[in-house]
Parts: structure tokens; sequence; C-alpha cells
């Protein structure tokens, strides 16, 4: 059975997802998968509320499927977030892929790709002496040699389409991309567009306890987000807690902590009275604030360098968030891959040694996302 997927936090669910779910239902004419991040996304955060209510909008809005992105790669950077993402949709058949941009060129992105797979790797190397960021030296570096990077690297929904992209020819999926330009003038547009708002504006407005105005930007099936925000003081305490306890040279054993930064790390836990003094001293030019706080929460997930790469290499394993009764072909199809679909609870009963490391790390994040709810 063909079907197309969108690759999706929905933090919070609003009406530029809505339109997005409905573009692509009208262009393909599929089923419509959702891969949606659970309780924590890319921003290295919990989600503003939880994967159930996040997936419920989702069918409300036209969706036939949601399922979890496993907590591996939505705290992950967006290169292994994009390939844990289509090595996914690849195994579970996935034809098409929907994306939300505000450059909707597809050449440039493939061309893009071509380059990003030459060798570019002294160039970069060459930035990142000089104490940039890695994504911040690949944009240098393709910039300089694209002259219509800037229409991609304006918005961080390009970037990412570009990795998907480059994840579906390094992976040889057989998955069209599809762009649909965006209603809300894009990932890191400040301001509303009638009757659009991006996640990043209406969680603004959220912070400020400003929901009736949030009203205006969200579905009114989906209002009930506003009801369970979630409260991550609870677990920034947690990860706090569990830095201070362990010694830099134990913080070299997770994933992603690479030259000082067991020492930074470690050294900031100590001096700051909260997670957020600990994120703000460590970020710098070389460690963005995103990659710190992804960084806090690895320990408390038991995110090692050994578990991290066991589970990428290994077969994958997603959970069933939501589907509508009419789309129960899904399940068939799913009977006859390679990942594993959660459905109940038996399907963990034959799991291999990468599927249940990597359903335990979800079980840690899902055990520490409740206690703020």
């Amino acid at each position: 059975m063909n079907f197309c997927a969108i690759i999706s936090e929905f933090n919070p669910f609003h009406n530029g997802h809505q339109y997005l779910i409905q573009q692509a239902k009208i262009v393909t004419g599929l089923p419509l998968m959702c891969l949606m991040s659970g309780d924590f996304v890319q921003r290295g955060e919990p989600a503003i509320t939880d994967k159930y209510t996040r997936a419920k909008c989702a069918i409300e809005a036209g969706a036939d499927m949601v399922v979890q992105l496993p907590v591996v790669y939505s705290l992950a950077s967006a290169q292994i977030f994009a390939k844990g993402s289509i090595k996914i949709l690849k195994q579970l058949g996935c034809t098409h892929l929907v994306i939300g941009v505000t450059h909707t060129n597809l050449q440039d992105y493939y061309d893009l790709c071509k380059i990003k797979s030459s060798n570019i790797k002294n160039a970069i190397s060459q930035q990142l002496e000089n104490g940039t960021n890695y994504s911040k030296a690949l944009i240098n570096v393709l910039s300089a040699k694209y002259k219509n990077s800037n229409q991609i690297f304006t918005d961080a929904s390009n970037i990412l389409a570009l990795e998907y992209i480059d994840q579906i020819l390094k992976q040889n999926a057989n998955i069209t991309p599809i762009l649909i330009p965006r209603t809300d003038g894009g990932y890191n547009y400040n301001k509303a567009i009638t009757d659009f708002a991006n996640a990043s504006t209406i969680r603004k407005y959220i912070a400020q306890n400003k929901n009736d105005i949030c009203h205006k930007y969200i579905p009114q099936y989906a209002h009930n987000q506003l009801d369970n925000i979630v409260n991550s003081q609870t677990a920034n305490s947690i990860f706090l807690y569990n830095l201070r306890s362990i010694s830099p040279i134990q913080l070299y054993d997770y994933y992603d902590y690479t030259e000082g930064l067991p020492y930074l790390i470690s050294s900031a836990s100590k001096s700051s009275a909260s997670l957020q003094q600990l994120v703000d001293s460590a970020t710098s030019k070389r460690y963005r604030k995103a990659r710190i706080n992804k960084l806090c929460i690895y320990p408390s997930i038991n995110l090692t360098k050994d578990n991290f790469n066991s589970i990428i290499r290994g077969k994958v394993i997603v959970k069933m968030l939501a589907i509508k009764k009419t789309a129960k072909n899904f399940i068939n199809q799913f009977n006859k891959v390679d990942t594993q679909v959660i459905i109940s609870n038996n399907h963990y009963n034959n799991l291999s040694k990468a599927q249940m490391l990597s359903a335990k790390t979800d079980l840690l994040a899902s055990n520490i996302y409740a206690l703020c709810t």
C-alpha cells in the first residue's frame, strides 16, 4: 500500500499543521502517516503538550495514522534526525514525503545535496577550527559554492528539508519529496500572518499566559492542548541533579560528549542554580543552545555512546500513537517489514537487542516527561 508521510513535532499543533496535512492528502491522494517526535523535541526540551494529545489533533486534521519517532532521533542533530526518520519511512514503505518549506524549488535542494556529497570535509574543518559549530560551518561552505543557497538557508525548515532529501538520496529510498509552501512565514518568522503563526510564536504567547490569542492560530478541536501545558521545571531539576552526580570522566561515556564538553557541563552544573543558568553559561559560538540542552538530557535517559550506536545501527522500533478506524490496512502492511511497530504490549516480547535498547530509552524519557504533566 502506497502512503505519504509528514515528519513532525506539532509542538503545539496549529493551523499551519492542519493546512499541511490537508495539502498532503489533496496533492498525493494517498493515506497519510505522521512520524512525530514524542516526549522531547529537537530543541532539547520537553514537548509543550503530551504526544497523545498532539497525535489526536493530527488525526482530527485528516492524518490516517501517527507513530512516534524514537527519542534517540528526536533529540539528535538535524542530520541524525533526518537519517533516522528516512530510515523508518523507507522500511515502512512510504512513497511520498510532504515537507513544509519557504523555498519550493526542488532542483535547488538536489543541486545542494550533490555539492554536500562532494569533498568538502577540509573546508568544513577549517570553519570548525575557527570555533564555528558544525551546522553553521556546513551552511557557510555550501553558501560559498551555490548561488541560490541563501534562499534555502534563510529558514530552518528549508535546512531540515535539505537533510531529508539528502538522506533519501543516500539511502536510495524510493520516496518522492513534495514541497508545500509554508503559510506562517517560516520557522524563523516571529510574527503571525492572518490566521497562521508558527509554533515558536505560539509558544511565546503560551509562556505569557495569552492563551486567548493562541486560539486564533489553533484549530477549535486542538484548543484542549492548552489545558495541559507541560511544566518543564521538574524535568530540569532531574537533569541538573543527575549532571551534578556524574564526574566529567563518566560524562565522556554519553553520546555527543566530545572534546572538553564533559568538563564544561560538569563545572557549569555545580555552579548553576538552575538548568537554564547552566545552559546559558555553556552556550557559545561553538556550542549552540539546542546542543547544550540535549547534552543535559542524555545522562538521565542513559543515552551512552554505545547505546546510541547500537540503536541507530540496528532494526528500528516505532510506537503507534493514533490511528483512524478506516486505516487498519496500515497494520497489515507493517507485519511484513523490518521496522517493529508497537501496537500492543505483546509486541515488546520479540524485539532485537537494539530495539529493546530503543524502547527502554523511550520509556525513560516518558517516565521523566510524565512527572512534568
